[in-house]
């Protein structure tokens, strides 16, 4: 597993780190690696996330998230990523659950095939998922994104699915 937590100084990611490991450790999880991000964070973590079973993210703080890069650091490496991607709630010392209510950003493509696919261990124990398409108003790519395929497949893996589809900008 990688984990990349942007933002945080030396001794917040060292605390996170030491947590993470010892929470791993316990959990069984084997072979894991993490890293600061420097530079270009998004940016960074996705390249990183091509040679990693798992990118385990933190979410930015809600209170700068609207003004701040961290608005749009999740999306960038959810999209950019070429392993499942993990985001954490807004960092806190505990987290009761994690991944019991997971989204799924589904275009259709072969990259968003395969991350489901990879996460399927996750999905199957999710209480619920939700696949969502984002359609252009010209409708193109229609017959690629269709979430209702998708939730079809993810039900013949006793995953708990929801689909729905809007339509946004060009995409």
């Amino acid at each position: 597993a990688l984990l990349e937590r942007m933002g945080l100084v030396a001794p917040q990611f060292a605390r996170f780190a030491a947590l993470f490991e010892e929470r791993a450790a316990r959990a069984g999880i084997g072979k894991r690696e993490l890293r600061q991000a420097e530079g270009d964070a998004a940016k960074n973590v996705a390249v990183h996330t091509r040679y990693c079973d798992l990118a385990v993210i933190g979410q930015g703080d809600p209170e700068e998230t609207a003004t701040g890069v961290t608005a749009v650091f999740a999306q960038h490496v959810a999209l950019s990523a070429g392993a499942p991607v993990l985001v954490l709630p807004y960092y806190t010392d505990t987290f009761a659950t994690i991944g019991q209510r997971v989204l799924i950003a589904w275009d259709g493509g072969r990259e968003a095939a395969r991350a489901a696919r990879d996460a399927l261990p996750f999905l199957v124990r999710a209480q619920q998922t939700y696949a969502v398409s984002v359609r252009s108003k010209s409708g193109e790519r229609a017959e690629l994104a269709l979430s209702a395929d998708l939730a079809k497949y993810l039900a013949h893996h006793r995953v708990r699915v929801e689909a729905s589809e809007t339509f946004g900008g060009d995409i």
